[in-house]
């Protein structure tokens, strides 16, 4: 790192004009500060064009939150251009205006654990510290983004409030092979296929998953789409195959409606069309509801395949029946074909209502047997 500055020192105001100040000369600093036993005034303006990011990062102190971040994730490539200005009095009661504007074209950023590299980042954005010129009242909002990974472009937009208690306001679109993400699911999960293409609307208070209240998931907005198109997934431990998944999910806050989603389940199909309602508030908070109301299609079920995948090892031909806690759902079946060990039905319609692990059966009917059968029940789970 060179350094190159001229000072001009103007008697008894203290005040320095700064003509330049460089690092690797890309680094021009210029403006006055003036100095009195009260305060430091600052008018300065830097401007930097082509830095190397890893030059940035290395200079940076080694409990910097910046620095810390990119040492965990991994590493980051590329060059930053920047122009600041930093205007107002320093002292123990007043912090000046601080305002950034930055850009950066064609970086990568490396992620150590899984090998991913996110490719021709472009961004363009602006920082500054608010009015009270405090950290919580300071902005970053990122104008645009772009960036491939493997090969799939990912495009958005983002603004962050209060970096003291984040909330941020999310803005993004991208078509992306599953294939791909592998490295970032879950371990149980396999392998996996498909494609995804997703337009996402999100604002919100940002924490630590285990921090999130009942306020914080009411006061989220969620909006957009998730459009599934040849999933296929298989589960450790798990004996079904997931195949053929195609459809739509429209996410509407805590909620997620169902728009055609079709797919196999080893030998079984499922259409379905219906919503999932409470699901934020269910994968994030322990004890919340989950209710699934859907209108559900098949040709063929076979529970004996289906029961078989959630019968413990060494139970022999035994099935165990157990219903979820906190998860309910109330469902109008139209099924073809079912089979379950020698018995085999057809015509399946009804519905079935499960409520606090209660299953309930209302005027279902099905063909079996060269006959026709009626019949309500409940089977109590409890």
């Amino acid at each position: 790192v060179s350094y190159h500055c001229i000072l001009f020192f103007f008697n008894d105001t203290a005040t320095t004009e700064i003509y330049t100040l460089s690092l690797h000369d890309a680094l021009p600093i210029s403006g006055l500060v003036s100095n009195n036993e009260y305060s430091t005034g600052l008018d300065v303006v830097l401007k930097a064009k082509n830095l190397d990011i890893t030059d940035i990062v290395s200079v940076l102190p080694e409990n910097n939150e910046v620095r810390s971040f990119i040492d965990e994730f991994g590493e980051a490539r590329g060059k930053l251009s920047f122009e600041s200005l930093i205007k107002g009095d320093y002292n123990e009661r007043n912090f000046p205006m601080v305002n950034v504007q930055f850009i950066t074209q064609n970086a990568e950023l490396l992620h150590d654990s899984t090998g991913l590299v996110l490719k021709n980042i472009n961004l363009e954005g602006e920082f500054t510290n608010g009015d009270d010129r405090k950290i919580s009242s300071s902005v970053i909002e990122i104008e645009t983004f772009s960036a491939y990974l493997n090969g799939d472009i990912i495009n958005g937009k983002f603004r962050i409030e209060d970096l003291v208690n984040p909330v941020i306001d999310l803005k993004m679109t991208s078509k992306q092979d599953l294939k791909n993400l592998r490295p970032l699911l879950p371990d149980t999960i396999q392998k996996i296929a498909g494609e995804i293409n997703i337009e996402l609307e999100l604002s919100g208070r940002i924490k630590n998953p285990n921090d999130y209240n009942s306020k914080d998931i009411k006061t989220a907005k969620i909006s957009g789409i998730l459009d599934l198109s040849g999933v296929n997934f298989r589960i450790k431990d798990d004996t079904l195959e997931y195949n053929k998944i195609n459809g739509s999910l429209v996410f509407n806050n805590n909620d997620v409606f169902i728009e055609g989603l079709d797919g196999e389940i080893s030998g079984s199909d499922l259409h379905l069309e219906g919503y999932f309602k409470n699901i934020l508030s269910y994968l994030v908070l322990p004890g919340s509801k989950f209710l699934i109301t859907a209108n559900v299609e098949s040709n063929r079920i076979d529970l004996n395949e289906l029961l078989q995948a959630s019968t413990p090892s060494g139970s022999g031909s035994e099935y165990v029946l157990t219903f979820p806690d906190n998860v309910d759902f109330d469902l109008d079946i139209n099924i073809d074909n079912l089979i379950f060990r020698e018995f085999e039905a057809g015509k399946i319609e009804g519905k079935l209502k499960l409520k606090d692990k209660k299953l309930i059966a209302n005027s279902l009917s099905f063909t079996t047997a060269e006959g026709n059968v009626k019949a309500d029940g409940i089977i109590d789970g409890t």
